[in-house]
């Protein structure tokens, strides 16, 4: 940083007669307010509330997929994910549920971003449908059920920690990975819902929140440290010749 400042310039700066002679507390001040009073800012936590109408459903679907406790399909491509969620009924707390003809099965898909050195993560999945259900974080699977145990709105819950740790709440899942992995940058999280019998019903909601790493200095605040730097040196140096 210090190399930008030439040498000629600066004893051009201490043989002028610009009245730079501030108090050098001061300009200690200064120095300490804009440098380290950015550095102390804490980060605070991020929270995002979400459900199925914030999520993209996949022009794919399934007919009476067999899906098991250790069998739920493969995950269609991401340039799927283009169909709008529409929404058919509400189901508070869950909210807008989508619509499944007759052994049908959807996919949805909603996407959340963790900055490089997030913290603190936790992600709460709250799920409702009718009749089954396969949950998938970034490709993997996380959750099943194959009955009718989570088909009440809502009952079949998923917890994920910082630590990626994947735990049931409510209802009986017939699977729960023990851990899932989480990304920097894009995370998917994927919902597949499957109606067994007749027409059926589909939804989620949840909450994620995360503390970001460090609160980004402005990119201009070195370059001004710099200058305040200078102008005490400068005072400092007039106080002392005087």
């Amino acid at each position: 940083m210090w190399k930008i400042i030439d040498k000629n310039l600066l004893n051009a700066f201490l043989d002028c007669n610009l009245d730079l002679t501030l108090p050098a507390k001061y300009i200690g001040w200064l120095v300490g307010i804009f440098t380290f009073g950015f550095l102390s800012l804490p980060a605070s936590a991020v929270s995002v509330n979400f459900n199925a109408a914030n999520s993209t459903l996949s022009s794919v679907t399934t007919s009476f997929f067999p899906l098991t406790p250790i069998n739920a399909p493969v995950l269609p491509g991401d340039a799927t994910f283009t169909v709008p969620f529409t929404m058919a009924t509400n189901a508070p707390p869950i909210g807008p549920l989508f619509g499944l003809a007759n052994g049908e099965g959807r996919f949805a898909r909603f996407n959340f971003t963790l900055p490089a050195g997030f913290a603190d993560f936790n992600l709460d999945l709250n799920t409702g449908f009718d009749d089954r259900i396969a949950v998938y974080l970034n490709d993997s699977v996380i959750g099943i059920d194959t009955g009718l145990t989570c088909s009440v709105f809502p009952n079949c819950t998923l917890n994920v920690n910082a630590t990626g740790a994947v735990t049931p709440g409510g209802g009986l899942w017939d699977f729960v990975a023990p851990s899932a992995t989480l990304l920097t940058g894009t995370n998917e999280l994927t919902v597949y819902v499957q109606d067994e019998i007749g027409t059926g019903l589909g939804g989620f909601a949840g909450e994620m929140s995360y503390t970001p790493a460090t609160v980004p200095l402005p990119a201009t605040l070195p370059h001004l440290a710099s200058v305040l730097a200078v102008i005490g040196f400068i005072s400092l140096r007039r106080r002392r010749t005087a």
